[in-house]
């Protein structure tokens, strides 16, 4: 929105960390705006707080032109971040097939008994669930607006039950995206972020952030990889200084062309 490069963030702050006081540490930029709906969030999904950005965001009559989903464990390290999205109408690799009888996922029992997610399924062809980390995800307005009102239609929005016993936007949210997107000729992307314990040249564990002798590996990822988690939790971490120099905000407040927010305590964004 607002010309080339121009972005808007849309933030969601758990009710604890209002609790905590974090409202009156945040200083942010006049592009940045704090969603007035503070949910309890926990683990293992926030996908609800997102919903409720958006919804705040067409609320407020922001002329936004793209969604783009980021967590606070993300860390945006490449510039061009916008351009790439507005050169694409989804951003979200094609999903794997999820069989819940055969998988040896954790997640494998609370998926298959999720019956309003089978009944979606078998009531729109293909009997297919897949799977598919969303960080990164982005999309139109319009074929966002779809996904999510799909969502809605299937799982009232409410957040007890977006937010369960298993990580709800990484099978429901693929199942409706390939079934709203099977029959359509889109500019396709992958999501933009680089998960780097699910790639073994890094040799991290679950969960286990990202280190310096990781920053060579950033560096030679493919072009529409833009940000990686985990990010490190230090500010002044070498990886953190690493992307920020990449960026170009190393000395500089200038605004860059990437859409940030945070996940856990802070989540959610769209430009």
């Amino acid at each position: 929105m607002g010309g080339v490069g121009a972005c808007c963030h849309i933030l969601h702050v758990n009710a604890d960390a209002v609790r905590k006081g974090l409202l009156a540490e945040l200083k942010l930029p006049a592009n940045a705006f704090i969603n007035p709906l503070h949910m309890h969030t926990k683990q293992p999904t926030f996908l609800g707080c997102h919903v409720a950005n958006i919804l705040f965001a067409a609320r407020g009559g922001l002329p936004f032109t793209h969604v783009y989903l980021h967590t606070d464990s993300d860390l945006p390290y490449r510039p061009g971040l916008g351009e790439h999205i507005r050169a694409h109408d989804l951003g979200l690799k094609k999903p794997n097939i999820f069989d819940p009888d055969k998988s040896i996922s954790m997640w494998a029992q609370p998926v298959g008994a999720d019956a309003r997610l089978r009944n979606f399924v078998y009531a729109n062809g293909g009997g297919v669930i897949y799977q598919s980390r969303y960080e990164g995800m982005f999309a139109t307005r319009e074929l966002m607006n779809e996904i999510m009102l799909q969502m809605a239609t299937v799982w009232p929005f409410d957040e007890n039950h977006w937010r369960g016993d298993y990580p709800y936007e990484e099978f429901a949210l693929p199942t409706i995206v390939e079934n709203i997107v099977r029959h359509r000729n889109l500019r396709r992307s992958r999501h933009a972020v680089m998960t780097a314990p699910s790639h073994g040249q890094y040799g991290l564990g679950s969960r286990m952030p990202l280190l310096a002798e990781h920053i060579p590996l950033l560096k030679k990822e493919p072009p529409d990889v833009f940000s990686a988690k985990f990010a490190p939790s230090e500010i002044d971490s070498p990886v953190r200084v690493f992307a920020r120099t990449a960026l170009g905000l190393a000395e500089s407040n200038s605004q860059s062309t990437w859409v940030a927010s945070s996940g856990g305590e802070v989540v959610g964004a769209l430009g």
